[in-house]
């Protein structure tokens, strides 16, 4: 199907969460600074923007033409640990205003999630360099986390509450928006992202992971 779009249209500028100005692009969301929303963005939050906006026509006008970008030198033959990518997206989720905390400064249940999420992967593949993983990584860490005893570590008589299904779900939410967040920094290109993001979620009645309870 030929590509759609003749011309790159810059994305609007939103507040979310009364705290923080963000675009959205492709399904992303892309973090510009914090603002409360009221007026006009601060001066830094629209220089970051003229900035994203640099880069995603950049980006529109290659995959228009069918063409890819080149690697950016200083991250050309960058090599990191899957780990080690986790804790610097952690570190930018704890700094960057971005909804993860809550009005008193402590963090919410949105970074306490992520962690969660993010932590069956580490305990998979934190030793691992990033470059690495594959669709089949990806399908690991959906089978690994179907049973919490295995990838625990656990004795067989603790009690462990199971992820039910929808909750498995979105913790491959949070890995996929860890991956785009990966290749905004020059981690990895846009293919690699898009061949792991390819994995689907669990169907019900197509997994071992529960459904959750009714109320």
């Amino acid at each position: 199907m030929p590509y759609r779009k003749k011309r790159f249209e810059r994305p609007r500028i939103q507040p979310r969460h009364g705290r923080k100005a963000v675009v959205y692009w492709g399904g992303d969301e892309i973090y510009l600074g914090p603002w409360d929303g009221q007026g006009t963005p601060p001066p830094q939050v629209l220089e970051k923007y003229l900035s994203v906006c640099a880069d995603l026509e950049r980006e529109f006008e290659a995959q228009r033409l069918g063409v890819r970008l080149p690697t950016p030198p200083e991250k050309e033959g960058e090599l990191i640990l899957v780990e080690d990518a986790v804790a610097r997206y952690l570190q930018f989720l704890e700094a960057d205003e971005d909804g993860y905390k809550k009005a008193d400064g402590t963090l919410s249940d949105h970074f306490r999630q992520t962690v969660k999420g993010l932590e069956p992967l580490v305990r998979l593949f934190g030793h691992e360099l990033l470059s690495s993983l594959t669709p089949e990584s990806i399908r690991t860490y959906r089978w690994a986390v179907q049973d919490h005893i295995r990838w625990l570590g656990r004795p067989l008589d603790v009690d462990v509450r199971p992820w039910t299904r929808p909750g498995i779900n979105r913790h491959l939410g949070r890995i996929r928006r860890w991956l785009d967040w990966c290749h905004r920094q020059g981690y990895v290109d846009a293919d690699f992202v898009a061949r792991l993001k390819q994995v689907p979620g669990l169907r019900k009645g197509y997994c071992n992971a529960p459904e959750p309870k009714l109320a």
